[in-house]
């Protein structure tokens, strides 16, 4: 009977401990948007790996282009937001993979400020298990500024 029991609280844990590098692959991503509302150049660097960057498809002008830039020159763009704006990026349905020490986080976003929608699209992030645990090493991401509908939140 102790057999039995053992072998079912192994079978029990086995998904949770499947599902564990998700949910701190996840969390790392919640932390970079958490770090960006309260502007934290520090906490958003910490999210990144040194070579980490982020690419955005921005439209300008009826023209789709690609706009790059390092983790650490993010930070800094989201700790030079005036006093008194507000900004949260806002995640839903996120869908995270994993394999081995690579992990994925697809997931629609809206950008707000002062509580007003900016900008919408999704964000793919790709992020590697190091040592000490996971950085993003790079995020990508869609804009648009038609059509965001955003969960209450």
């Amino acid at each position: 009977m102790r057999r039995i029991l053992m072998l079912a609280l192994v079978i029990l844990a086995a998904p949770t401990a499947a599902q564990q590098p998700a949910v701190e692959a996840l969390t790392v991503v919640q932390r970079l948007f958490d770090a960006m509302r309260a502007k934290d150049s520090l906490a958003i660097a910490a999210t990144f790996d040194t070579s980490g960057s982020l690419l955005v498809l921005v439209q300008r002008d009826g023209r789709e282009f690609l706009s790059h830039m390092s983790g650490v020159e993010f930070a800094r763009r989201i700790a030079g937001i005036p006093a008194g704006t507000e900004i949260e990026e806002r995640i839903w349905d996120a869908e995270t993979r994993v394999d081995g020490n690579l992990a994925t986080v697809w997931t629609p976003y809206a950008f707000l400020i002062n509580g007003v929608v900016s900008h919408c699209g999704v964000d793919a992030v790709m992020l590697m298990r190091f040592a000490d645990g996971w950085k993003i090493v790079a995020i990508a991401d869609t804009r648009r500024t038609q059509g965001c509908e955003v969960p209450a939140g």
